[in-house]
Parts: C-alpha cells; sequence; structure tokens
C-alpha cells in the first residue's frame, strides 16, 4: 500500500487525482477505486449524492491509502482508503 495526498477530486465528475507522498507521482482515482469505511460497493450507475452519501468520494488534502496500477492512459490509484488524521499527519496535509 502506498499514501498519498488527495490533490483534486470532483464528486459530480467522480474522479480525481492522488499524488504519492513519497515519490510525488500523481495518480487517477475512480469513486469506484474508493472503498468505504462500511464496505459498501459502488453500483454501476449511482449518481452524485448517492455517492457522496455511501461515502464513495474525497476531498482535497485528504490522506489516501492506495496501491497503485498501471493502465494504457498512465497510473491509477485503485483499493483507494481514506485515513484518520492524527496529529503526526496534520502538517502533510496542510
Amino acid at each position: 500500500m502506498r499514501r498519498g495526498v488527495v490533490n483534486w477530486f470532483s464528486g459530480p465528475l467522480g474522479y480525481g487525482f492522488v499524488i504519492d507522498r513519497d515519490t510525488n507521482l500523481q495518480a487517477f482515482v475512480w469513486w469506484r477505486d474508493i472503498v468505504t469505511p462500511t464496505g459498501d460497493i459502488a453500483r454501476e450507475h449511482e449518481h452524485w449524492p448517492e455517492r457522496e452519501r455511501l461515502g464513495h468520494h474525497l476531498r482535497e488534502r485528504q490522506l489516501v491509502d492506495y496501491e497503485l496500477v498501471q493502465t494504457d492512459k498512465g497510473p491509477r490509484a485503485v483499493n483507494v482508503r481514506a485515513v484518520p488524521v492524527v496529529a503526526s499527519d496534520v502538517k502533510e496535509v496542510v
């Protein structure tokens, strides 16, 4: 697992980018690759309000753990999980 910071994410569009904390590599993230804290699975035709309610969204500067895969379009973050922020991490996201 890698740790990164959400650089940008559009809830209505359902995608964004994560920057790796160690390598500064930017990876694409799709809403279907976000794992919610409750383990809810994304449905095929979920619309934005429902995705937000279930937790299939991210916020800018949010810490995340993820796996990196290479696609024909570039790096992609999958199995993305939000990391609870603790005092020692605050300086990394500010």
